[in-house]
């Protein structure tokens, strides 16, 4: 059983796998019904593979593998905004030869929407968590349960949280994007850390996440508009102290990757756990927590998915903004992760600029690594510091 804390309310259970079964296992009966019909499934799955995760029912949800336990009012004072998006032009084929001059950053992309996502108004749900002596303190707890591996961590920080000493000074900004089926909740803990440091935190819950509308992701191209004109909104009420830094987990950190990428406005990008094609990923979810479920259905879903979302097939996997526009990032893997393995996040790296770097915890599984804290900090920390350190240009509106 999870390791009850006392502070713990409603603890977040943080897999971004489980989101996927939950999915799946009220379709599977529909798609028994349709195969008997003679009707492929592959669509009819592409198309809730596609659907906005918030949409979709709790109760199927299956055990979860990870817990997090917060105290009642760990984001008191910290109230959520929303940006109101009518249309949105996605990011593909944007690509650069150099770094903009600071005075001229363009930030070109394709002028007429692409996706299904894209033409859907969204209500982009955030919270800034500023620099604070918020301290934060972590316990952790492993175990083994009908032969999976288990953790809880559990989270406290200080109400109100004080202003930070003199002697600790004021860095830039990071956004955090939590995993595929989570919402920004899940990434509270990065952001106290990153406060305690003297960074500024921007949660986001991602389209279709989350308190954000949207009926249909994109898995990528789309999301990274929507970030771009976050920032957008954020620059242009003078609140987005540089450098800009995109921080994910999972389904977030493809996208840090994407969005920086496709953004010369950002630093750099630290990816924990991302995944490199997601045909790959969606089989390696499928293999560890749907096994039950057809393989060649899922093959079919994938193959229907571009058409379903209305982009590129090579579009849905990092791999491809990464090889259009190599960029700094810091990669992060778990030695046991079986949905981002080791060698694929290798690629990843293979692809980033001169610089990046690669960084690997043996005996850490997919959904645990984003949590384990001693060992995840320092080589962060690390990274942070010497960004910090470079020259960067003031981030600006896009034209």
């Amino acid at each position: 059983m999870p390791h009850s804390t006392p502070c713990a309310s409603d603890p977040v259970h943080a897999s971004h796998s489980d989101l996927l079964t939950r999915i799946l296992r009220p379709v599977a009966v529909t798609l028994l019904v349709l195969t008997c019909w003679g009707c492929s499934p592959g669509r009819f799955l592409a198309g809730r593979l596609a659907g906005a995760p918030n949409r979709y029912p709790t109760w199927f949800a299956p055990e979860p593998r990870v817990y997090l336990g917060f105290p009642p009012r760990i984001t008191e004072s910290l109230p959520i905004e929303t940006l109101e998006i009518l249309r949105q032009a996605s990011v593909i084929g944007a690509s650069f030869d150099h770094q903009p001059p600071p005075e001229s950053i363009p930030i070109p992309s394709d002028p007429s929407p692409v996706g299904k996502a894209a033409r859907q108004p969204l209500t982009l749900a955030f919270r800034i968590v500023p620099p604070a002596d918020y301290q934060i303190r972590v316990a952790a707890t492993n175990w083994i349960e009908n032969g999976l591996e288990k953790a809880e961590f559990t989270f406290q920080r200080q109400l109100p949280a004080p202003p930070l000493p003199p002697e600790v000074p004021r860095r830039g900004t990071v956004f955090l994007l939590h995993g595929y089926g989570l919402n920004q909740d899940s990434m509270l803990p990065w952001a106290f850390w990153l406060g305690e440091r003297g960074w500024q935190s921007v949660l986001v819950d991602l389209r279709g996440h989350g308190r954000s509308t949207g009926a249909t992701v994109s898995f990528g191209p789309v999301e990274a508009a929507d970030l771009q004109t976050l920032l957008d909104h954020l620059i242009a009420q003078n609140r987005v102290p540089g450098p800009v830094i995109a921080l994910g987990v999972s389904y977030g950190a493809a996208l840090a990757l994407r969005w920086t990428a496709s953004d010369p406005r950002l630093d750099s990008a630290i990816a924990i756990a991302p995944y490199d094609r997601l045909d790959a990923a969606v089989e390696n979810l499928r293999s560890d927590f749907a096994s039950w479920l057809p393989r060649s259905w899922v093959r079919q879903a994938v193959r229907h998915l571009p058409a379903v979302l209305e982009l590129p097939q090579a579009e849905l996997d990092t791999r491809t903004p990464m090889s259009r526009r190599p960029v700094p990032a810091l990669l992060l893997a778990g030695g046991k992760d079986r949905i981002a393995p080791v060698p694929e996040v290798e690629h990843l790296h293979n692809l980033a600029s001169p610089g990046s770097r690669l960084w690997v915890l043996d005996g850490s599984n997919h959904e645990a690594l984003p949590y384990r804290f001693p060992e995840l900090i320092p080589p962060i920390a690390r990274w942070l510091e010497e960004r910090v350190s470079q020259p960067s240009p003031t981030p600006r509106t896009s034209p």
